[in-house]
């Protein structure tokens, strides 16, 4: 009895299907490549903040009337909050560009070997890409939603 790995049926791409895949790749790297450049930005520029936040703090303090309190506590442990988020949006970056750059090279072996579950497995990194991009816009969704009701009633 034969074995078909592949969760596929018969794959048959014209011409046409097959120029849109191959193009989807090309524009999948180009962005993947574009959030390997953002995650390398936003850690350079969290490291350069990170490391002048005494300096920057007490300008703030200056500028805007920071509390002292405010400015203690940030220069205590509060900096140090700010890691998580920013080690959040970088591993993001990491893995769009990851996902994206999987379904670039899938798809491309796909068309230099015939091998179908080359094809599943790029289509697959190109769904998680999807999930994530999905899962981002849902929460910054309510992010803004909670920002408006809140600034709403607060003034």
């Amino acid at each position: 009895m034969e074995k078909n790995t592949s969760i596929l049926q018969q794959v048959e791409l014209d011409s046409s299907g097959a120029e849109q895949i191959k193009t989807s790749g090309k524009w999948a790297k180009f962005i993947g490549i574009i959030f390997i450049v953002l995650a390398i930005i936003s850690l350079l520029t969290f490291v350069g903040i990170f490391a002048n936040m005494d300096s920057l703090l007490n300008v703030m303090m200056e500028y805007n009337g920071m509390s002292d309190q405010a400015l203690a506590f940030m220069t205590g442990g509060g900096k140090y909050i700010l890691i998580f988020p920013i080690l959040i949006i970088i591993a993001v970056f990491v893995l769009n560009a990851i996902f994206l750059i999987r379904f670039r090279n899938g798809s491309e072996n796909y068309f230099l070997t015939g091998n179908e579950d080359e094809l599943a497995s790029s289509f697959n990194n190109l769904g998680k890409y999807f999930k994530i991009s999905v899962a981002l816009g849902i929460l910054s969704t309510i992010g803004s939603l909670i920002a408006v009701v809140v600034t709403f009633f607060m003034s």
